[in-house]
């Protein structure tokens, strides 16, 4: 089994987090933006190479306990690890970024 230790900088519309490493893109699961987590390699075939953590190094401040007992389990809830107020900022900023992409800029209230 290969490990990398790796930083997480972005997380993904599916919950996975972003990382590069030696110049690959990563997609790791169960990892927060802010993290560092070492991984294990899963697939290394695609374009983004897959991993999955397994220790986090250093933990995200938005990192909660999930609700659900069978998290990471049956990919039903997928962000249950990320706090509401994280998810809340990652939704924004993916919704902004598909407005800014058709020229639509707008003010985020809360």
């Amino acid at each position: 089994m290969t490990t990398i230790d790796i930083s997480i900088t972005g997380l993904t519309n599916n919950g996975r987090g972003i990382a590069e490493h030696d110049g690959t893109t990563w997609l790791v699961d169960n990892a927060l933006p802010g993290e560092v987590v070492r991984a294990t390699i899963t697939n290394k075939r695609r374009r983004a190479r897959r991993a999955k953590s397994l220790i986090t190094l250093q933990a995200s401040a938005d990192r909660v306990v999930p609700r659900c007992e069978y998290f990471g389990v049956c990919g039903g809830c997928v962000m249950q690890h990320l706090s509401i107020d994280g998810q809340l900022r990652h939704k924004q900023l993916n919704v902004g970024a598909a407005l800014k992409r058709h020229g639509v800029t707008f003010a985020v209230e809360r």
